[in-house]
């Protein structure tokens, strides 16, 4: 699929855009507690804590510790989990403010997140569709389950796309790749 863009800066340049693949996000659990979750609710929360005691079911006065598993700061996946479920807002300046709870264990791979969410009960994390495994479980979202077949047909809406824009003035080497 191909795509026709402008950009405006200085000058207006005319760039060929190009659909690489769909990033797509999935909630994961140790097991399957709480098989599904509603968008909207999540778009609610005060950040990830909130997400956790949904999906764990745990409540004030339980004995059990959420474990929160974050990606770090400036990884595409928690770019893509913050944005697509709304827990990145701006601030009155305008600002973005990315609302995951402090009290999160930050990890810088996923591997890593798959690890601890697969070691304890009461974990939760995110990861991109295409890393789930048999470690994990991937929740429900709004009733419908991460899969590529629903991110298709647009049932699963927990996904972004990932464009490349290029100039349409490339050489010919440059357009044989693409």
């Amino acid at each position: 699929m191909m795509y026709r863009m402008r950009f405006y800066m200085d000058l207006t340049l005319t760039c060929l855009c190009f659909l690489l693949f769909y990033h797509s996000i999935c909630i994961v659990k140790p097991e399957e507690r709480r098989k599904n979750i509603m968008k909207r609710k999540i778009r609610f929360a005060l950040g990830i804590t909130m997400l956790a005691i949904f999906f764990t079911g745990c409540a004030a006065g339980d004995s059990d510790e959420i474990v929160v598993v974050s990606r770090a700061d400036g990884s595409g996946t928690r770019g893509a989990f913050i944005e697509l479920f709304g827990i990145e807002e701006k601030d009155a300046n305008g600002n973005r403010v990315d609302n995951t709870t402090d009290e999160a264990t930050v990890v810088n791979s996923t591997s890593i997140v798959m690890t601890i969410v697969a070691g304890n009960k009461n974990a939760i994390g995110y990861i991109s569709l295409g890393s789930l495994n048999d470690t994990v479980k991937a929740v429900k979202v709004d009733g419908v389950e991460p899969t590529v077949e629903n991110i298709k047909n647009n049932t699963y809406k927990v996904f972004r796309p990932f464009i490349i824009a290029i100039r349409d003035d490339i050489s010919e080497l440059a357009q044989d790749q693409f």
